[in-house]
């Protein structure tokens, strides 16, 4: 039998020096970290303070990832996690079946700052099982009619479980080895302006991406489709923000076959696009929404979703649905004070406005620079397609990695956002950055793009 003990006294003998640490953190990470599939950034963090990060060499970077675009309070915000510390401090986790301080706070919090019909929250770890949970619970909606298939989007990404992926319209996400998935999904075009499928262009195109849902609604017959699931404004492919009657055409599209309404607003949401909520800007509710990214800024792993009264009662039971970490007290609290810090911050009103500066910023780049084909966004989701030139659109993928690895090498963080047949650089900041956080980044930016275009 292993000596226990003697592993971990060995582990913690090796760290007890910084050199000793910094060397076995990468050897431990290449020898036993299994990776997601992606490039590697080749950066091991140690540290991160509001919208900076520093490495165990001490070089410090500005972080427009916002890491896994899920930060959104900044790093090292002190009252999230005293708010943490607290909670441990009194109950870290109970049942599910049972209730909780954290988890009715969130749930009211929530509810407040939604609007009308959606009424009840269930939470569980991520965004890919809050997906899952929407699904399932549009499926027993509309059992009854036999309603079984799912509208989604090309381009669009809802997660890596096997449901969320077979909703999911990224080759690249579903290789062959992972087939087969569930069936009864169904991909249509994106509301992608700048490479409109329909090869129209706006607004003489009469939205044909939207009416394109309902002829398969009414080709196959509504009793088939339990839901319509997209992002609001898309994230995946580059930022897609669609025209604004897109997204009230979909909503009624599915209000008139009595079809569930499924917004993934597990990026978008929190203030991410300038708004509380991305479905904001198009005045229109959806039936579900799910939750995620921001609304725990990273500091616990949680998601969820928001439903309508109606879909809240009708519920999973007498079946059951649920995780152990559904309702889990301590992400719960984590979550409860991330999203009062935003609010109370006014973090999405600094949203709003250091994303118009910043798209402004951009926009005069795309001016100067033969390589940017579209400069596209709402609040701090902000993307720029990388082409060869204006005038063919062709994606180019090594000028992007240039562009992407010399800012890296300058201590500008962003993500590398290659699906395919496009290639964009992909920008979500902490909704707490600056103006002067922004120059900073742009003066890197253009840097690479003068080297490099």
């Amino acid at each position: 039998m292993a000596d226990y003990k003697k592993v971990i006294e060995e582990i913690e003998d090796s760290l007890r020096d910084r050199e000793s640490l910094k060397k076995n953190i990468w050897e431990w990470h290449k020898k036993h970290v299994l990776g997601v599939g992606l490039p590697e950034l080749e950066i091991a963090f140690e540290s991160g303070e509001g919208v900076r990060v520093r490495d165990f060499e001490g070089k410090e970077y500005l972080d427009f990832m916002g890491q896994t675009l899920n930060v959104f309070v900044g790093h090292h915000h002190k009252k999230v996690i005293e708010a943490a510390i607290q909670q441990m401090e009194k109950l870290s986790f109970c049942t599910m079946l049972a209730a909780n301080e954290p988890k009715s706070k969130l749930a009211k919090l929530i509810n407040g700052i939604t609007a009308e019909p959606l009424k009840m929250l269930y939470t569980v770890s991520g965004g890919s099982e809050a997906n899952e949970s929407a699904m399932k619970l549009a499926r027993r909606a509309r059992y009854k009619v036999g309603a079984y298939k799912f509208i989604s989007r090309l381009g669009a990404y809802h997660g890596a479980t096997f449901g969320a992926c077979a909703a999911t319209g990224l080759v690249m996400s579903k290789p062959a080895w992972i087939e087969p998935l569930p069936t009864g999904f169904v991909h249509v075009p994106l509301p992608y302006c700048y490479r409109c499928s329909f090869g129209k262009k706006y607004p003489d195109c009469e939205i044909e991406c939207a009416k394109i849902i309902e002829q398969y609604i009414i080709q196959e017959g509504p009793e088939v489709y339990a839901g319509v699931i997209m992002e609001p404004i898309l994230s995946a492919k580059g930022v897609v923000v669609p025209p604004e009657e897109y997204v009230k055409m979909v909503r009624d599209i599915c209000t008139r076959y009595g079809i569930i309404l499924i917004f993934d607003e597990i990026v978008s949401g929190f203030g991410r696009t300038g708004k509380m909520f991305a479905y904001e800007h198009f005045d229109v509710v959806p039936d579900i929404m799910t939750l995620g990214k921001g609304m725990s800024s990273g500091y616990a792993a949680i998601a969820g979703m928001m439903v309508t009264e109606e879909l809240g009662k009708l519920g999973y039971a007498p079946n059951y649905h649920g995780f152990t970490m559904s309702g889990y007290p301590l992400a719960n609290a984590i979550a409860y004070a991330n999203i009062k810090a935003i609010i109370e911050e006014n973090l999405v009103e600094n949203c709003a406005e250091a994303g118009e500066y910043f798209m402004g910023q951009l926009k005069e780049l795309e001016k100067d620079f033969e390589v940017i084909g579209d400069v596209r966004g709402k609040g701090l989701l902000v993307s720029i397609e990388i082409v060869r030139d204006k005038k063919s659109k062709i994606p180019d993928f090594e000028v992007a990695q240039k562009i992407t690895d010399f800012c890296k090498e300058k201590g500008f963080l962003f993500h590398f956002n290659a699906r395919g047949d496009t290639v964009n650089l992909l920008f979500t900041p902490p909704l707490c950055v600056s103006k002067e956080d922004i120059d900073q980044g742009v003066t890197v930016l253009k840097q690479a793009l003068s080297r490099f275009s």
